[in-house]
């Protein structure tokens, strides 16, 4: 009897000691660190890889997800100011499950973006436009979506 006793004893202050270690643990780490540096694009896409540079090109590689091929229109970071948006003409095709880079210079087809200097944080909406072409009961259609999103903490290189 006095064995479980012990046991249980043993039991308690360890599942204590466990629980205490988890709640500092859970208070101590800020709120946010787990999105720091982060790229997300809407429903149906991926953010693989992304890239600000001090020279005010901005790089952001998606992956569709869309269940049909879709021709991105354009492509804006309102963050780094109001005319950092590129439209691409010819619209970008993208067949589902593809990778697709996509890029804005500063300076390139009237762009003028300001991501601020080497080593600083970046943040902005993401803004992309596309067209999609699917089928529904046999009958080709499109629409035309616009996507919000946000890249948060990206260091500038």
């Amino acid at each position: 009897m006095k064995k479980w006793i012990k046991y249980g004893l043993i039991g308690s202050i360890s599942l204590i000691v466990i629980i205490l270690a988890f709640i500092i643990t859970y208070f101590s780490t800020p709120i946010d660190r787990g999105w720091e540096y982060t790229c997300i694009v809407g429903p149906g896409f991926s953010c693989e890889e992304y890239l600000v540079s001090s020279i005010n090109n901005i790089t952001i590689t998606i992956r569709t997800a869309q269940g049909w091929p879709i021709e991105v229109l354009s492509l804006g970071f309102p963050g780094a100011g109001k005319d950092c948006n590129v439209i691409y003409d010819p619209p970008i095709k993208v067949d589902d499950g593809s990778t697709v880079i996509l890029s804005i210079q500063d300076g390139v087809n009237d762009t003028i973006c300001n991501v601020g200097g080497k080593g600083d944080k970046f943040k902005s909406d993401i803004n992309l436009v596309y067209n999609i072409t699917y089928y529904e009961t046999g009958i080709q259609k499109s629409k035309l979506v616009e996507v919000k999103g946000y890249l948060k903490k990206v260091t500038v290189l």
